[in-house]
């Protein structure tokens, strides 16, 4: 079943139109309030002085109406080390053996060097290379038949080793030998389940499945092995001035990105990171849109704060209208933007544990007794999801308070998520509760899919959907505290859109116990068409239509951009927000306190 992207506000989207990195908050970092007034030339280091970033103004390539499909999440257990050929340097070396598990007993390397003519001959000692890397096997594997390349008694030790090589030469003959094959298959279950694979020139463009087999300035596309999902790899990268190729490659095709890599430079894929060692650096390049420039990044090993699957969904969001407005933006004007919720209520907990009354509330709304409530626990990490249903805090509580009819919704799968049964239980639910953990991989679970749909019919047909922390986060429409790669950036390229319950909004939770006051304020002032709420522990906002009350313990914080000093005032002193405390109810538009139940 194939996902698309699914944005419920997309008629009405507006946004900043800067390329990633660049003079934005997706990879600036804002921490505490002490921190907050640092120099922002420090943290734009990575990229726009390091980094050296290039706009070019290349015509947009393909359809105008092009919608791009769902990103997949690349999390491997395993390590993707790519080379950029040149020398091997002795640090690369040794942290491929090391991610291999070279010093552990029994560790097996397999060498592939079916990219190079002299792999044919039997004289060549392809082991020579590796043999102080500490591996107590090394084996070489080698054919230009696909049909042993299928054959099980050919992969068995590709199966059982540790690590594995491609060596460098001609991608095109790695890709007639193993595209399609089980070598391919295999090789991708490596990485994933906590192997190594790497290799360097040859041995490195053939990892993306979009693959330049040649070409000086038109790059000869063919397909190659899909090891690093949704790129186009180029190697010698500089040393052979080889930008143009790869410009010309992700403009014919716009959802990939473009890694070029320096000589004697490693880039190595891991989980939720991307790091770069060596000599050299790396380059990614993002085609141009019907909305945005092309833009490319010098990567050096200095550099932090990266991610691929961010990367990727950085030039799918490129695709996109710019979202949201932001105070530089000279072409476009503010939209206005009712902040209000037309059928059914938002439950909006700022973490750290709710009240009886918070609780209460949920269910009250979700139909007392009656209730038809679904859990989706899927903010934390995929190994604590094993038996959520069993160990559900959220619904212990609602049995606690009389509700019989609960599920927990664990799976993250999108065939699944994506599925009838699935997206029926969300629509028929009375409430629907998103818990605790990191918003982002709401974002990796369901955008794209029709769940996103069965949520707003719960709305729809008068039912509440809360949440806690991640779970209050995610129900704004610009994502606070977004980014996979740690939660001190406020607003992340790629994961910049939440599920849009309270449009024209962006929550952040935990905020007086871990003052956040400065960091949300700095965000209005780059997004002035956003409102900014701050939510305390063991607080919550019940928003209904174009109002909010104020529930438990603490209070919720207001920034509007049109209450703020002007961005370019020569001293802008420190915004005093709006603080609303439990049992009052104020207007979302106007911020006005309407009445106080206490």
């Amino acid at each position: 079943m194939s996902c698309k992207w699914y944005f419920p506000f997309q008629d009405k989207a507006s946004m900043n139109g800067q390329p990633f990195g660049v003079l934005q908050l997706g990879f600036l970092p804002i921490t505490r309030s002490e921190n907050a007034i640092m120099s922002l030339a420090q943290w734009l280091t990575p990229f726009s002085i390091v980094g050296l970033t290039m706009l070019i103004g290349w015509v947009a390539v393909g359809k105008a109406d092009d919608r791009p499909e769902r990103v997949r999440p690349f999390e491997p257990k395993g390590h993707l080390f790519l080379v950029g050929g040149g020398r091997i340097t002795t640090e690369m070396r040794r942290e491929f053996a090391r991610l291999g598990s070279a010093d552990q007993p029994n560790s097996l390397l397999v060498i592939i060097p079916t990219a190079s003519e002299s792999a044919d001959d039997p004289n060549e000692d392809w082991q020579l290379p590796w043999a102080d890397a500490g591996f107590s096997r090394v084996e070489v594997l080698h054919t230009r038949d696909r049909t042993v390349a299928n054959s099980s008694s050919f992969n068995d030790v590709l199966r059982q080793a540790n690590a594995v090589w491609l060596s460098g030469g001609d991608q095109k003959k790695l890709a007639e030998a193993y595209v399609g094959t089980d070598v391919e298959r295999i090789l991708i279950e490596k990485i994933q389940s906590g192997g190594v694979v790497g290799g360097t020139s040859a041995g490195a463009a053939i990892a993306s499945r979009v693959m330049i087999a040649g070409g000086r300035e038109e790059p000869q596309i063919e397909r190659g092995l899909d090891l690093l999902p949704d790129s186009i790899l180029d190697q010698h990268f500089s040393q052979r001035n080889r930008q143009a190729r790869l410009r010309l490659a992700v403009a014919q095709n716009p959802h990939c990105v473009g890694l070029g890599i320096d000589e004697a430079t490693a880039v190595i894929v891991h989980q939720r990171s991307l790091r770069v060692i060596g000599d050299g650096a790396a380059h990614l390049v993002f085609a141009p849109t019907k909305y945005q420039t092309a833009a490319e990044h010098e990567l050096k090993p200095e550099t932090r704060w990266l991610d691929w699957t961010t990367i990727v969904r950085t030039q799918r969001e490129r695709h996109l209208p710019p979202f949201p407005t932001q105070v530089n933006d000279s072409s476009t004007t503010e939209v206005a933007k009712e902040r209000a919720v037309p059928r059914g209520s938002l439950l909006i907990v700022g973490g750290g544990g709710a009240t009886d009354e918070i609780w209460r509330t949920f269910v009250d709304r979700a139909g007392g007794l009656s209730a038809r409530i679904v859990i989706l626990p899927t903010a934390v990490p995929a190994e604590e999801l094993l038996g959520a249903s069993d160990r559900s805090y959220e619904a212990n509580v609602f049995r606690r308070l009389g509700v019989t009819d609960i599920t927990v919704l664990a799976d993250t799968d999108c065939s699944v998520v994506d599925s009838d049964a699935f997206c029926e239980k969300l629509a028929t639910a009375t409430g629907i509760w998103f818990g605790g953990g990191r918003q982002w991989r709401f974002v990796d679970a369901y955008e794209g899919t029709r769940a996103i749909d069965g949520m707003y019919q719960c709305l729809a047909r008068g039912g509440i959907i809360g949440g806690s922390s991640a779970g209050a986060s995610i129900q704004g429409e610009l994502l606070i505290r977004g980014a996979p790669v740690g939660n001190q950036i406020m607003v992340q390229d790629g994961y910049r859109r939440g599920f849009g319950f309270l449009p024209g909004v962006g929550i952040d939770q935990h905020f007086s116990q871990r003052n956040r006051f400065s960091d949300l304020e700095q965000t209005i002032r780059q997004f002035p068409s956003i409102l900014g709420l701050g939510i305390d522990e063991s607080t919550a906002l019940l928003v209904e239509k174009t109002q909010g009350q104020v529930l438990g313990l603490g209070s919720v914080y207001a920034f509007d951009a049109r209450k703020l000093p002007l961005p370019n005032s020569p001293v802008i002193p420190s915004a005093r927000p709006l603080q609303f405390k439990s049992g009052q109810v104020f207007d979302l538009d106007t911020l006005e306190t309407l009445e106080s139940n206490r």
